[in-house]
């Protein structure tokens, strides 16, 4: 999946929009991004995610570069993270569920 599709997705298949930031924020919320935003790099994804979202360059995105840069090093520091995500997708094309309950603990 594109950066631009999973944006679409999450926007809830609009990227425009009256009161951008707030839609932004909402779209945060997609659990279609919940492994990026929740981990390790979730500050960076945002940060490239709300950017490109923004972005009205002719070709959409460029005007973010070190956004993207940034969450690209990070997730070259956290390849863990990163596999645990590719795993979880492959298991979703596959039809698995992927859920597994984790007990509390105190």
């Amino acid at each position: 999946m594109s950066f631009q599709d999973m944006a679409a997705e999450a926007m809830g298949g609009s990227l425009e929009g009256d009161d951008i930031d707030a839609r932004i924020d909402e779209a945060l919320q997609c659990p279609c991004v919940a492994d990026l935003r929740e981990g390790p790099c979730g500050t960076s994804f945002s940060g490239a995610f709300r950017c490109f979202i923004k972005s009205e360059h002719p070709d959409k995105g460029m005007d973010c570069i070190p956004q993207f840069k940034a969450f690209q090093e990070c997730l070259q520091k956290h390849p863990e993270h990163v596999e645990g995500i590719m795993d979880d997708a492959e298991a979703q094309e596959d039809g698995e569920q992927t859920f597994e309950p984790q007990e509390a603990t105190a």
